[in-house]
């Protein structure tokens, strides 16, 4: 039964993929078409590359050749490309005569002499862009804005506010095109003329990505291409092409939509004459793919028959997986350029074992890890606790706008090793088991393709050898505190390929990389009684019980996944591969101006390491 059931599971067909025609041998970008037909380069650069604080810039744009002579800092805020002409809208920004910070806006283009702007930055503008005339042209979520140098207009959008992402972008001949998605009712909406706008129905819903998931290209003043990334859930996700005319949209079809990879990421619309290219991400096979259409075949575009037209209601997943990790603790207190004390660490590394659900139901998901090991003799005939973790997590879809996701995460994990201690006091070094305690809270954000940044709070029982100098930097004394503990705060962001997969993908394989790194602030909790063992009395500040905190996980594996759209996304994942993680604390020393009572001194250095594999039956 067993056997039968893994068959039918790898063996169940995916259907249902979809391609308009087949991607062109070779990809490439407006950019590099765009040079292709000569259309005008532009570069900045410094004049010397070693240069540092305010330098000397060269501003090359075609033919003309600008400089920049006092500029600490240069930065293109909005450029375009046409057939003849080329357009750098640039912020230079450099030290002003009274010692403040200045910034000057100039447009430099082929056109002739650069024009001074009095400075918009259109810092919170969705795109920027530069009409044929030398405007820069800003999309705000409410209003599309044009900038000279001498007048400012604005024109009003006819949905807003705008659902997270818009574009701007031209064609070589002088034409440009705006296409956004609206906030309200994610229907599409473009023009080229900008008293005129049209608009078309989308597939998207409020879990589809909204960030680079569009692009616009004006054939001519009549005629525009816009094409979409549209989510709809793992088994409905591709890009659409949308063809309007002087009367609105002509056709809408389907260019590539399959459950077998996943195309749309940085869409790319671009063209010339009746030939229209789109550019995108295929982050399946990780790479750029250009499909090629000419406007008789935007004619005749026609939208997929997708079956799986609605995001599922419920996800559940239930998986086991064994990791062996081993705890290696970095511990010595130095003080007067000496080693005055040592703690070595002797972890449990006995074999970890995880138990692992996950449900789904509307917005709300939940996760659960449970990982235990047993119990550990060490060479002294010591015993070190097992370990023993509770993971839990919760998602909350539908707070955000697209897929962003909060997430809340609790861990618990309670461990033991045995400690060998030695200080300056200390003929023969002792030996004694302990055992440590982790409580963590943290909220992240999950954002798109696998991204995510959050807060991350824990309290630590780390059981930690200590020093501590005097206001005038000479050695105090040592113990060992068995009651230390960390309260640890951390911003950090990073990259997870599960999330990755179980939004994007439904049958797929590759090596990957998931990271995460973060930094904050570590606050040292140290007892009285290890305090009054070390300097030999009860009375006495503690100074120094903040440091920095640095944290990172690197992990490089392998995943396998097969979900079956026959049966309804029945399948499962394989994930093997190596994890690392390193904790870090790192204290400032003191100088002789500080605080008067003792100075603590205290560095420790943790690292995670070792195989594990993972696997997981989804229904």
């Amino acid at each position: 039964m067993k056997y039968l059931l893994f068959t039918v599971l790898f063996w169940a067909g995916v259907s249902h993929a979809y391609q308009f025609n087949e991607p062109l041998e070779n990809h490439f970008s407006q950019e590099d078409y765009y040079s292709k037909q000569r259309a005008p380069e532009i570069t900045i650069k410094k004049s010397d590359k070693d240069c540092s604080g305010e330098c000397r810039y060269d501003i090359n744009i075609g033919n003309g050749h600008y400089y920049q002579t006092r500029a600490g800092s240069i930065k293109e805020i909005a450029s375009a490309r046409y057939g003849s002409r080329a357009f750098s809208y640039v912020r230079v920004r450099y030290e002003c005569e009274d010692g403040k910070k200045c910034n000057e806006h100039t447009m430099y283009s082929t056109s002739g002499k650069p024009v001074s702007f009095k400075g918009p930055n259109c810092s919170k503008a969705l795109d920027r862009h530069v009409s044929y005339k030398g405007e820069l042209m800003c999309l705000y979520r409410d209003n599309l804005s044009f900038y000279s140098g001498r007048s400012n207009w604005k024109v009003d959008l006819p949905a807003t506010p705008i659902m997270g992402t818009g574009v701007i972008n031209n064609n070589l001949a002088g034409s440009t095109s705006v296409a956004f998605i609206g906030a309200d009712d994610y229907k599409l909406y473009t023009s080229n003329t900008y008293d005129k706008w049209h608009e078309a129905e989308t597939t998207l819903h409020r879990r589809s990505d909204f960030s680079g998931i569009l692009d616009t290209h004006p054939i001519n003043r009549n005629y525009t291409a816009v094409g979409v990334y549209e989510y709809v859930n793992v088994f409905n996700k591709g890009v659409d092409v949308y063809y309007f005319g002087p009367d609105g949209l002509i056709s809408n079809g389907t260019l590539a939509n399959s459950p077998e990879f996943n195309y749309g990421f940085e869409t790319n619309v671009f063209g010339q004459g009746n030939d229209v290219f789109i550019t995108a991400q295929n982050s399946s096979e990780r790479e750029l793919q250009t499909y090629k259409l000419s406007r008789r075949e935007l004619t005749g575009l026609e939208k997929e028959d997708n079956p799986y037209s609605r995001y599922a209601l419920v996800d559940l997943m239930f998986g086991y997986g064994i990791a062996q990790t081993s705890w290696e603790v970095n511990q010595k207190i130095s003080i007067d350029s000496k080693t005055r004390a040592r703690a070595s660490f002797d972890m449990n590394d006995s074999l970890l074992h995880n138990y692992y659900a996950q449900g789904r139901v509307g917005n709300t998901q939940a996760t659960v890890h449970y990982l235990t090991s047993e119990a550990k003799n060490s060479d002294s005939d010591l015993v070190s606790k097992g370990t023993e973790a509770l993971n839990a997590v919760v998602d909350f879809n539908g707070m955000f706008g697209g897929a962003t996701t909060l997430r809340l995460e609790l861990e618990k994990m309670a461990s033991g090793g045995v400690v060998t201690y030695s200080d300056d006091m200390t003929e023969i070094p002792v030996q004694e088991a302990f055992e440590t305690e982790y409580n963590s809270l943290a909220l992240y954000l999950m954002l798109e393709q696998g991204l995510y940044f959050g807060l991350h709070s824990s309290n630590y029982l780390a059981p930690s050898a200590v020093g501590f100098e005097t206001k005038s930097g000479s050695y105090a004394g040592s113990a060992f505190d068995r009651d230390f503990d960390i309260d640890r705060y951390l911003l950090v962001v990073g990259y997870d390929e599960a999330s990755y997969g179980s939004r994007y993908e439904t049958s797929y394989n590759r090596f990957y990389i998931n990271g995460e790194v973060g930094v904050g602030l570590n606050k040292l909790n140290v007892s009285r009684g290890a305090f009054e063992e070390a300097v030999g009395r009860e009375e006495g500040k503690i100074q120094g019980k903040y440091a920095l905190a640095l944290t990172s996980t690197l992990e490089l594996g392998y995943t396998l996944q097969h979900r079956s759209t026959t049966l309804r996304g029945l399948g499962y994942s394989l994930q093997a591969g190596y994890r690392a993680r390193g904790d870090w604390t790192f204290q400032s020393k003191p100088s002789s101006s500080d605080k008067d009572g003792y100075y603590l001194v205290y560095d420790r250095a943790d690292l995670w390491h070792g195989p594990f594999i993972q696997f997981n039956a989804i229904f």
